[in-house]
């Protein structure tokens, strides 16, 4: 591979949001092409979101003539114009399919096909793409019916096995306490998370504390002003500290309506928590073999079952390895060498 980036092809890299898995897919893109990237900043507000599609589209403009392909995160409102002025450039269009663009949950007002000129955005984006890349058979169960074409596969996200390596932590006898962590910064993004479950299971055990990492100081929030007692708010923190949080802990929920991943399930397996996860969406696709699922939607009703479970529960070491190694980015990185031109 030439590193000169004069003999290089350019590589348009678009996403609507930043986080760990969009830079991980920045990194291999830079080992092989130019990138130019372009964060488009979306927003509720139609003046805002008229501008930021204005700024998009001369963006294009400008740099498509000159690009081989464009790489993009998600799709939304904006992908319509990367989708057609892409074709008109005749431009490979490859998209990642993250989750959010393929789902609607009517009852917290979520996903991407929520109304319907935004769902003509997106199903629009998925069907003129050169190829989709699922990052879960949940997440291409959702695509499929939005498409007519079979330029699709299931990728994975992965992690960095230096940065997720197992650590022992405290030894599990010592661990006490119910963990998770977020961005907590809306309600719409607390229902999501399924922290009205944790609420519910934090009342059946006042005795245990739940902790919550990420909560964000501006939050308006009723479900979480309904918790009990016994569960812990905390703002965001750094790295170093958060994996203090992670080995005293001895459960982690993960309790989500909608997941399509869950990164920080497989972090928590590799601290030696027993990983706690609602049967929604990816996470026991991804995290069955390792972790305790439960049914949230019976979880009031099941209740002297769950505690019965989860008192008995253990973490298992050598799943959290075997899920740590078929996530591990290397994997990604590959696949994308030989699929992008």
């Amino acid at each position: 591979m030439n590193n000169q980036s004069g003999s290089r092809k350019r590589c348009l890299y678009v996403y609507p949001t930043t986080a760990p898995f969009i830079d991980n897919d920045a990194k291999v893109l830079r080992r092989r092409y130019e990138v130019v990237e372009y964060r488009v900043k979306l927003s509720k507000n139609p003046f805002k979101l008229a501008l930021a599609l204005l700024r998009y589209g001369a963006f294009l403009c400008r740099e498509l003539p000159r690009a081989d392909l464009v790489f993009a995160w998600f799709a939304d409102y904006h992908s319509l114009l990367d989708a057609w002025l892409a074709r008109l450039w005749r431009k490979p269009v490859f998209r990642v399919v993250g989750g959010y663009e393929v789902e609607y949950i009517p009852r917290l007002g979520y996903g991407g096909l929520k109304n319907p000129l935004r769902a003509f955005c997106v199903t629009q984006a998925l069907q003129t793409a050169a190829r989709l890349l699922c990052v879960s058979r949940h997440t291409l169960h959702k695509t499929l019916p939005l498409i007519t074409h079979a330029r699709w596969e299931v990728l994975y996200n992965g992690v960095d096995p230096a940065d997720f390596r197992q650590r022992e932590g405290l030894p599990f006898e010592r661990r006490s306490g119910f963990l998770t962590v977020g961005n907590f910064d809306c309600e719409q993004y607390m229902l999501r998370k399924g922290i009205d479950r944790l609420g519910e299971l934090a009342r059946a055990l006042p005795h245990e504390t739940f902790t919550i990492v990420g909560v964000r100081p501006w939050l308006n929030s009723p479900t979480m002003d309904s918790l009990p007692s016994n569960v812990a708010k905390r703002d965001y923190v750094p790295l170093a500290e958060l994996q203090g949080y992670y080995e005293s802990a001895r459960w982690y929920l993960q309790l989500s309506e909608s997941e399509s991943f869950g990164v920080a399930v497989l972090e928590a397996l590799s601290f030696g928590c027993v990983t706690v996860i609602s049967n929604k969406a990816a996470l026991p696709e991804i995290f069955a073999e390792a972790s305790v699922v439960l049914d949230t939607d019976k979880l009031v009703d099941n209740m002297d079952e769950v505690i019965s479970v989860l008192s008995s529960a253990r973490s298992d070491t050598a799943a959290a390895a075997q899920l740590l190694d078929r996530y591990d980015i290397a994997r990604r990185y590959a696949r994308l060498e030989e699929i992008l031109p």
